[in-house]
């Protein structure tokens, strides 16, 4: 070992004339990174100088730096960087030039893009001492031989592996930083639009300004300067003044944090003819154009990087209205995209990234096609053609088919709008479940016009069977009661004989009744429509049942309005309307009451027939059980039936395109109205 004390100090010049570097102010901090393949850059200038121009690190693989000799004398860098994994306080020994060589302490953080894929190292290290010479074996192979004793290791730096989140302590600053920063503000607030021209003109006598554990008030100037400003190392954000905040349109450190400075600096913009031009990506994913100027500080005692940033003319920061119609955006459902008017992505909702399954700034750029299926792109462009030249176009958007990232199809109704001269916006919803849905009414109606077909067969054969003897009884009862081979032997014979007439009728009646009901159902009944005059097809009815009427002691009024036209209907279902209704209500009506039946032109072009009768009536929800087929009013006062005379009754007015109602109160009477609409009325 040779004493230190002997050695002249290093000025960084060697005897051979190869090593020119200057001696360092220590400790050194620096940084640097590596890609993927290990090559190393983006090394600290202050290194690279203490180093001279034969350093022998900038470009260079770790793979060729670690098979120097003594380089990583343990090891440990070369299973760390194996690792892929957060490490530090590492110390390798580089040689300079021929009889130098350094320590640094190294500590690495990797980096990953959103596919988990690794893309390199960044990180950062210290030279605490100088540049020292070293002795050699015998042999030129032989490895460096350190001669200085190794101080003691100061503590290494710890890093947080996941998407770490700094929490802000504020360093202060010593007096002669704090007036500098004094400087910075009164030479910031003297112009409303600061650029990087007057940043390089303030009083900053070095592209190094150190910060330290002084002067607390120096964080209000640095919150009250009009330019934004960022302190960050290695990508991780230390420190952001209000400005850079609001222009950002971040809420604090921390959501900017999350953010990622590489989103937020995604790329140079095009055409920039300044290399401190930036385009900046906002919290609301919105881009706009920046002037920066960066420069080298020291943050409580370790390297970092110090950014101002300042509009581009034209440029502006997002507000608080924006941001909240930005979160208000990202809340909804629906997939809500911008677009420049040649159909390119310029910005998405959260609903957007998560129905296609893409990220923001992977959407960025393309073409708003990418998100539909080849078929509907033609009519899409046509769609946006339309609104951008503000052309008439079918409202309510258009179907297409989605497509997710990973070929999912989706049935989506995509609607174009223009916000501004050159900003679109097109907005997906997925209406998934409403053609599910639509799917199975389809299917559920197609089952239920087959049954309905089914059901109408099996009554037309049963009534084909049941006619058949019926005919027959009918038949031979009336031989009989007419006596044609003989006189009958007893009165009641007759009397049997006419119920058993009487009833095979009444099964007829009922047959008959039941096909019609269930044609109607399945919509098959053959109507014949033609001018049919409704006051005459009414009065015959009228006068059909005036017998019954008399006989029960039922008064039968009509009042059929003199200027009442012609209406387009099936001439026997609206002479069986009339007679249903008519019957109905002289059934349910008591010995000295009375039936009301009248026609009338509305004001609004309809016709009406009204069959009011003052009978006993009905509650509401004897109403809504008379509409049933086969249900009967449970009560004493009621007549019997087949059940089938109301709900028939209103099948046929509702296939002749009318409408059907009834009005009743118990001990009131029933109302019931058959209304034609004017596109039913004949023109008198």
């Amino acid at each position: 070992m040779t004493d230190m004390s002997a050695l002249p100090p290093f000025d960084g010049t060697q005897a051979n004339g190869k090593v020119q570097a200057a001696q360092p102010a220590l400790p050194l901090r620096f940084i640097w990174q590596s890609d993927d393949l290990g090559r190393v850059s983006g090394v600290s200038p202050e290194l690279l100088a203490a180093m001279g121009p034969d350093h022998g690190i900038e470009g260079r693989t770790w793979d060729e730096l670690l098979s120097e000799p003594d380089f990583d004398a343990d090891g440990d860098l070369a299973k760390a960087l194996s690792r892929r994994d957060t490490w530090s306080g590492i110390v390798i020994q580089h040689a300079i030039g021929n009889d130098y060589a350094l320590k640094l302490e190294l500590a690495g953080l990797p980096v990953f893009d959103r596919d988990r894929a690794f893309r390199g190292y960044r990180g950062f290290g210290v030279m605490r001492e100088a540049p020292f010479r070293v002795e050699r074996a015998d042999s030129i192979d032989s490895p460096l031989l350190a001669i200085v004793p190794e101080p003691p290791r100061a503590e290494p730096p710890v890093f947080l592996e996941e998407s770490p989140v700094v929490p802000f302590r504020r360093p202060s600053l010593n007096s002669e930083d704090d007036n500098t920063l004094r400087e910075i503000a009164r030479a910031l607030a003297a112009s409303t639009q600061t650029d990087a021209s007057l940043l390089r003109s303030l009083p900053i006598a070095a592209d190094v300004v150190s910060f330290r554990k002084e002067g607390e008030d120096a964080f209000a100037l640095l919150e009250s300067l009009p330019s934004g400003l960022l302190v960050h190392r290695l990508g991780i954000p230390l420190f952001a003044n209000r400005a850079f905040l609001d222009l950002t349109g971040f809420e604090d450190l921390a959501a900017l944090n999350q953010h990622g400075l590489d989103n937020l600096f995604n790329e140079r913009p095009e055409g920039a003819g300044d290399p401190k031009g930036l385009s900046l990506r906002t919290a609301t994913g919105r881009r706009i154009k920046v002037d920066a100027h960066l420069k080298t500080v020291r943050w409580e005692g370790d390297s970092a990087s110090l950014l101002f940033v300042d509009h581009v003319a034209g440029a502006t920061a997002d507000t608080s209205r924006e941001r909240e119609l930005a979160a208000m955006l990202d809340i909804a459902s629906d997939a809500v995209v911008g677009l420049d008017p040649s159909g390119r992505i310029v910005s998405a909702n959260r609903g957007a990234e998560l129905m296609f399954g893409y990220e923001g700034l992977e959407l960025e750029g393309r073409s708003f096609t990418l998100l539909i299926g080849a078929d509907n792109h033609r009519s899409a462009f046509e769609y946006l053609g339309d609104v951008a030249a503000q052309r008439p176009h079918k409202s309510g958007g258009r179907k297409v088919t989605g497509i997710a990232r990973r070929g999912g199809a989706m049935p989506l109704v995509m609607t174009l709008g223009r916000i501004s001269e050159t900003k679109f916006c097109a907005v997906f919803r997925d209406v998934s479940d409403f053609h599910r849905a639509e799917q199975e009414l389809r299917a559920a109606k197609s089952r239920a016009e087959e049954m309905s077909a089914q059901k109408s067969d099996f009554l037309a054969r049963v009534s084909h069977e049941v006619r058949t003897p019926l005919n027959a009884i009918l038949g031979f009862t009336e031989v009989m009661l007419e006596e044609k081979f003989g006189p009958l032997a007893s009165e009641r014979y007759r009397d049997y004989l006419t119920e058993i007439h009487n009833s095979g009728e009444h099964i007829i009646s009922l047959v008959n009744d039941l096909l019609d009901l269930a044609k109607i159902e399945a919509g098959r009944l053959d109507l014949n429509f033609a001018r049919a005059d409704l006051n005459q097809t009414v009065a015959a009815a009228v006068a059909m049942l005036q017998p019954e009427a008399n006989a029960n002691r039922v008064i039968i009024r009509t009042s059929l309005g003199p200027d009442v036209p012609a209406v387009i209907a099936d001439e026997r279902s609206l002479k069986q309307i009339a007679i249903n209704l008519v019957a109905n209500a002289v059934k349910y009506t008591k010995a000295g009451g009375q039936v009301i039946v009248s026609t009338a032109l509305t004001d609004l072009g309809q016709i009406v027939l009204r069959v009011r009768d003052t009978g006993i009536g009905m509650t509401a929800d004897e109403i809504a059980l008379a509409l049933e087929p086969f249900r009967q009013i449970p009560l004493e006062s009621r007549k019997g039936g087949t059940g089938l005379g109301l709900p028939l009754t209103k099948g046929l007015v509702e296939a002749n395109q009318a409408q059907f109602s009834i009005t009743s109160a118990p001990s009131a009477g029933t109302l019931v109205e058959v209304t034609f609409p004017p596109s039913r009325v004949l023109p008198s």
